[in-house]
């Protein structure tokens, strides 16, 4: 409120003060109420999504682990702890076999707001989830001793990763195919 209407409540505020003004409920009839309730539910429901929006929007990109919830026709639902993410066919390697509270390491593809929420699609078939894995597992690629050039895959087949180094003291294949 401006300044002088705050004034004529109470003399002494200042700009950026807080007014605490009583209000009678009574003045409010029941539907009144109920609407503001209900706004009131909207806008805390507004703020998670958000929140998870913006806690998953930074994990895009990035291997994320979870389990396996449930399948709903050929999509599954993976359960990544403060929401759910789902893996559609198309993502889903065809050797694979997936059961019910199986730990998983996905490759988080895509996340969007939707209307019911988050939703956070994941793949197990994508070149970028096989970066991820030789980040983890060599740490030459880790720390950029070792770059990897291109990555072509057939999920469940075969992949081929290309691989380069510019040190000369380092084996860029022999480092990635190692004991792991």
């Amino acid at each position: 409120i401006s300044l002088e209407e705050a004034r004529e409540l109470i003399d002494t505020c200042e700009i950026g003060d807080e007014l605490l003004v009583p209000v009678d409920l009574k003045n409010f009839d029941r539907i009144s109420i109920q609407s503001a309730k209900q706004r009131s539910r909207q806008s805390f429901r507004d703020i998670q999504k958000d929140t998870l929006f913006k806690e998953f929007e930074n994990k895009q990109g990035q291997l994320i682990i979870g389990y396996i919830q449930r399948q709903v026709g050929d999509d599954l639902f993976i359960d990544l702890g403060s929401t759910e993410g789902i893996m559609p066919r198309r993502n889903q390697s065809s050797r694979e076999i997936y059961r019910k509270n199986d730990k998983l390491k996905c490759y988080v593809e895509k996340v969007e707001k939707t209307d019911h929420g988050v939703r956070v699609v994941l793949s197990r078939t994508s070149p970028e989830l096989v970066r991820e894995l030789f980040k983890l597992e060599v740490p030459e690629i880790y720390d950029h001793s070792i770059e990897i050039y291109k990555i072509v895959r057939e999920a469940g087949y075969r992949t081929k990763v290309a691989v380069y180094s510019q040190r000369d003291d380092i084996d860029p294949v022999g480092a990635c195919v190692g004991l792991k």
